[in-house]
């Protein structure tokens, strides 16, 4: 009897708008990826993050990629870090050692502990010429974003 009064409770509690059911995985990630397109931040990250590792989200680089670049350009220096590394890596991107080298300069100096040890990666992988390319695209990013 209790149970019974208990579900007739909820019942009307849920059809005055009082309660909310509980959203189910796919309904969750469905308003991730509305706020995500709305331009917040954190979801524009965890959809990042989801794609690129393949949790709560079918593993796709280039979606990965595309939702870091839309966090990265707002300043997310993980975000600038980890899209950073896409490029350098080919991950859902063209491989490019000069792209991701600005992109983890932004999070470098922002920061971001990683970002040091990757960039000396870098260097000794590029050539002269890539790097001063990679040093231009690094102070091109800078004075587009928003910090």
């Amino acid at each position: 009897m209790k149970l019974a009064s208990s579900l007739c409770i909820g019942a009307v509690f849920l059809a005055l708008g009082l309660l909310k059911p509980p959203l189910t995985q796919a309904n969750d990630f469905h308003e991730l990826v509305k706020s995500a397109r709305s331009g917040t931040l954190e979801a524009q990250l965890h959809l990042g993050s989801s794609y690129y590792h393949g949790q709560g989200a079918p593993r796709d680089y280039e979606k990965s990629a595309l939702w870091y670049r839309r966090a990265a350009e707002q300043g997310a220096v993980s975000a600038q870090y980890h899209l950073g590394m896409m490029f350098a890596e080919g991950k859902g991107v063209p491989q490019s050692f000069v792209e991701g080298y600005g992109w983890i300069v932004l999070a470098s100096e922002q920061g971001e502990s990683k970002a040091a040890q990757v960039l000396g990666d870098l260097r000794n992988k590029m050539k002269k010429d890539d790097l001063i390319l990679a040093e231009e695209k690094a102070v091109r990013l800078k004075g587009r974003l928003i910090f």
